[in-house]
């Protein structure tokens, strides 16, 4: 196959203008012709050694990666859908397979292998390569040997594919997807990436970064070869021999190639090692070349004089030399006539290494210059007369333990302050004089590393280490200085715990509560810190959900406690093991062993006399609040969980019941009750029943007993409130006066429904009208046209009301109902009667005399009262006689007063103060009836038609007695302008009464009138 040799013929006339490198090139010459004839022999001497690799086997490498980057992408889809990523992401999630080394140098030989990268996005990890893409490889039929080197220090993957040997490593980067035309160099990709990904990728970088940084990467291919083959023919092609790798020569020859970007291949290779031979290298393999200088100055060196002179001066004296400049006259001293300089003091490169002076030659006599003045530069010569000097006096450091030889543990550094570019007396190499074997010190970066492997702490946590710098290269004369290092070796979890014996033993009594502790154990762990914390737990045993363990995280010890009841009876002996183990294992020392012990521990039960066991936490009993005196409502069942089984006796607790309204009987645990219940004042009873053994009382449990009271409908609902309402006089008929509410002290389980409706004895009030709402509400309503106050000031509307619950009670509510005074809108104004007399127009004045009035009569009412008390009464009953045989002497009723056994005096009082249940007296009846409570009476009603229904109801009553009908009516309210009727009363009045006002009542009294409107002659 043909090789290009590139002669760049067109740069002969106009060179680069593109800068390789940190320094400028060396030659911009272009190639002459015997270069290219060298150039092709060069080829040609080559192609024997098969460094060039046919087309046809390049176009099937090409072929194989193509393979495998189509592979990769395919797999990489199929993660992706394994992770449920979205069906966007997944079609542009892409994957690449680059190259490095020397195919992507392009400088492979004939069957050479293929350094591949595989890059994926970052939802795919390292994990995935090494299991689902090694497992998609083995599918493959052209890969054969195929092996996971997973814990290399670059982990790759080693395979043959179709008969090309393939290295491929991975790396994962932060991106969703990867593009296909992704740059490696981008250093932004090597953010939140870790150290094997970045290890991975610097294959690429550097092969990519190398060919991007040659002027002609033909050329340098070319070169590059033939400088392999050179090496690899003396051996000295080998990094892990201690020589140079395959980076390393093309890196030299990339340098090569920058230092004369126009030369071709036969130029640089006699270039290249024109540079290498001028180049040294180190233990380490360090590259050191020289770099070129232009110098456009003298430089002196002063080491004790310095002599000007000039072509002019004769010798005779003529001349005087004139030194200016950096120093002149204080360090620097000329002497005038000779030229010499001299130093004055001694000079100290450290504090001034160079210095700028100017010298001049004048003639004495004229003045003038014979020779133009002369700038020139004297350099200090530097000697070694300053030793190293650590930047700190004392280091401290810390190192894991267990570390492998050549950990590093701290870097010390000490500068020289002499010339570093002068000799060696800057030169600072360093030395270990005190802590060795245990540790080394790089010579010449001061880099302290172990030297032993595997350093103990628990052996040994101090080290004193002593570091010596000493210049001039570590040769004799040098001159040196010393630091301390104070090394502590930190702790690694390298030590398992350990229980310092086999089996403990623990007892605990069967009574003991849940959670209680029975005993310690402690696994010892030599480690400190996070490292020696342990964890206990239950491995295995008959007592596994009986019995707990706890860890003390201040002590580090396993507390054994009690999670479920024990029972002698039942079980007398657990075994357990309980496992000890560290909570913070270190990967790196798992192979040492297992990183936890086992113990066995043994735990005996105790047996006690136990108290009486309930069969319930707490008991529940719901009843009736009708039901009867001594009945069961309930039990509670107890049992002596001992062996013996003693017999248990029931008793309640009284402080629970201070009323007494239960018992429990003693031995079945029936609970009855004493006393009637009330939901309505205790809903709920809260007892506690006591069980005692009857062999040992002090054997006792309590129990709680709810007791819930069920309601029965044994409450009649009843109005909410006292009502104030008022009609007004000019109301009309359907307006809404009041809304009344009801209230009861039962509660049903469906909630309360009211009803309302007037009172039998009167259907159809001719006043008011009651509405059910329906909504456990009752509206009153007007019925007629205008109110009169003149008339009727208050009325009395008794309202029927009864609930829905079983069986139905009910009661009647009287709703009082005031007649008031109302301006248009209905606003309440007066409600007194006394205000129809007033004057509308009434003055001031006149209601300031009208109230001192009442006040003046007020007071005579109560001296009046008071010389009334003081009077001397004589006695109403002269006899000792029933009051009733006395009444009859007066007859002042007629003859129906003559029944004295059957004479009741408080007939003719207030019906309010009446006994409710006074029977008759002058016959035995054969029933006993319940005295019915009459309707209060109001004065709405007719006159006429109340006397009439009020003969009925004595007719009818067989416990009424058969007084005259004007004993039912003596009473006529508090608001009648009338007084009493009763003649009983008249005695308390100091003054004769005037009864004149009878005959304008009509003739329904005129009978009244003519008893008591006589003359006063008439009435004694």
């Amino acid at each position: 196959m043909p090789f290009p040799v590139t002669t760049q013929g067109s740069q002969q006339t106009q060179p680069p203008q593109k800068h390789y490198g940190i320094t400028s090139p060396i030659s911009l010459a272009a190639p002459k012709e015997t270069d290219c004839l060298l150039t092709q022999k060069l080829v040609e001497t080559l192609k024997p050694f098969g460094v060039f690799e046919e087309e046809e086997e390049l176009q099937r490498r090409i072929l194989i990666l193509g393979k495998l980057n189509n592979l990769v992408k395919e797999w990489i889809r199929e993660i992706s859908e394994s992770k449920n990523l979205p069906q966007s992401v997944i079609e542009n999630v892409g994957g690449k397979i680059f190259t490095f080394g020397s195919y992507r140098l392009g400088v492979h030989t004939k069957g050479a292998d293929i350094d591949a990268l595989c890059v994926a996005p970052r939802h795919v990890d390292r994990s995935d390569f090494f299991t689902s893409f090694y497992d998609k490889l083995k599918l493959q039929e052209e890969v054969k040997d195929l092996r996971a080197v997973e814990e290399a220090f670059v982990p790759v993957i080693k395979l043959c594919f179709d008969g090309i040997e393939i290295d491929i490593l991975f790396a994962r980067l932060a991106l969703q997807t990867i593009p296909e035309d992704l740059d490696l160099r981008d250093d932004s990709l090597l953010k939140n990436l870790d150290i094997r990904c970045i290890r991975s990728l610097n294959g690429c970088r550097v092969t990519d970064e190398i060919l991007h940084l040659v002027p002609n990467i033909d050329n340098f291919r070319l070169t590059l070869r033939a400088i392999k083959l050179w090496a690899k023919r003396h051996n000295i092609y080998s990094n892990i021999l201690g020589f140079l790798g395959g980076v390393s020569w093309a890196m030299l020859v990339a340098r090569t190639c920058q230092l004369y970007p126009n030369a071709i291949a036969s130029t640089l290779v006699h270039k290249f090692f024109l540079v290498f031979s001028k180049c040294s290298y180190n233990q380490k393999l360090h590259i050191f070349c020289p770099d070129f200088y232009l110098l456009t100055m003298r430089v002196l060196f002063l080491s004790t004089s310095l002599k000007l002179h000039t072509d002019q001066d004769k010798g005779d004296g003529n001349l005087k030399y004139i030194l200016t400049g950096d120093g002149a006259g204080s360090l620097f001293v000329i002497d005038e006539n000779t030229g010499d300089i001299h130093a004055a003091k001694k000079l100290d490169r450290e504090e001034k290494s160079l210095y700028v002076l100017r010298a001049k030659a004048i003639d004495r006599k004229t003045g003038r210059q014979v020779e133009p003045e002369s700038e020139f530069i004297i350099k200090i010569h530097d000697i070694n007369d300053n030793e190293p000097k650590f930047t700190k006096d004392l280091y401290t450091a810390s190192v894991p333990e267990m570390s492998g030889v050549g950990t590093s543990v701290i870097q010390v550094t000490a500068t020289d302050a002499d010339d570093a570019n002068y000799g060696n007396s800057a030169k600072v190499v360093y030395s270990i004089l005190q802590g060795q074997p245990y540790f080394s010190v790089d010579p010449e970066s001061g880099i302290i590393k172990t030297a032993l492997p595997d350093m103990s702490r628990e052996n040994r946590e101090q080290y004193q280490v002593v570091i010596q710098a000493k210049d001039m290269g570590g040769q004799m004369g040098g001159l040196s200085g010393t630091t301390t290092v104070n090394i502590t070796l930190t702790d690694v979890n390298n030590n398992p715990p350990r229980f310092p014996q086999s089996t403990y033993q623990f007892h605990s009594p069967e009574s003991v509560p849940l959670g209680t502790p029975l005993g310690r154990i402690k696994a010892n762990d030599p480690d400190v810190g996070e490292n020696a914390e342990v964890e206990y737990s239950i491995a295995e045993g008959d007592g596994a959900d009986m019995f707990d363990v706890i860890t003390d995280k201040d002590t580090q010890e396993g507390i054994i406690t009690v999670k479920q009841n024990l029972d002698f009876e039942n079980k007398m002996l657990y075994t357990l093991k309980v496992d000890a183990s560290n909570t913070h294992p270190d990967p790196r020392f798992l192979h040492l062993g297992p990183f936890k012990d086992t113990a066995v521990v043994k735990i005996s039960v105790e047996d006690i006399d136990e108290p009486p066991v309930f069969s319930k936490v707490f008991y529940l009993i719901e009843v009736d609040e009708d039901v009867k005196e001594g009945s069961i409502i309930g039990q509670v069942t107890a049992y002596d969980p001992d062996a013996v089984n003693n017999l248990i006796k029931y008793s309640v607790d009284r402080h629970t019941d201070m009323d007494r309204i239960f018992s429990i009987h003693s031995e079945n645990g029936s609970i009855f009750t004493l006393k009637p219940l009330d939901r309505e004042s205790t809903p709920w009873h809260n007892i506690t029943v006591i069980a005692t053994e009857i062999n040992n009382s002090k054997q006792s449990s309590h129990i709680p007993v709810f007791i819930r009271i069920l309601d029965i409908n044994d409450h009649a609902p009843e109005l909410a409130m006292y009502y104030e309402t008022f009609v007004c006089e000019n109301a009309k008929p359907g307006q809404l006066i009041q809304t009344v509410s009801v209230m009861d002290k039962d509660d049903p389980p469906r909630g309360h429904k009211f009803f309302f409706e007037p009172v039998p004895e009167f259907p159809l009030n001719p006043n008011f009208t009651i509405v059910d709402n329906k909504d456990n509400t009752a509206g009153i309503m007007t019925r007629k046209d205008g109110y009169s106050r003149n008339k009727m000031s208050t009325y009395l509307l008794p309202i029927l009301i009864f609930d829905n619950d079983y069986p139905i009670q009910s009661s009647t509510g009287t709703l009082t109902i005031r007649v008031c005074a109302c301006d248009n809108q209905g606003n309440m104004q007066s409600c007194n009667a006394e205000a129809l007399v007033l004057s509308a127009g009434l003055s001031t004045g006149a209601l300031i005399a009208i109230l001192l009035c009442v006040i003046i009569l007020l007071v005579l009412v109560v001296l009046f009262a008071a010389l009334k008390r003081q009077r001397k009464k004589e006695p109403l009953i002269i006899s000792k006689d029933d009051v009733r045989d006395n009444i009859v002497t007066y007859n002042d009723e007629g003859g129906g007063e003559e029944d004295t056994q059957a004479f009741d005096i408080g007939t003719l009082r207030n019906p309010e103060a009446r006994e409710d249940s006074k029977l008759r007296r002058d016959v035995m009846p054969e029933t006993i009836f319940q005295i019915r409570r009459t309707v209060p009476l109001w004065e709405n009603i007719d006159v006429q038609d109340f006397i009439h229904r009020r003969l009925k109801e004595n007719d009818s009553d067989p416990s009424a007695p058969p007084y005259d009908s004007l004993a039912t009516y003596a009473y006529e309210g508090n608001d009648s302008i009338a007084d009493s009727l009763s003649s009983l009363e008249s005695l308390t009045a100091d003054c004769n009464q005037d009864y004149d006002y009878l005959s304008d009542w009509g003739p329904r009294f005129k009978k009244l009138a003519d008893m008591y409107g006589g003359d006063d002659s008439d009435r004694d």
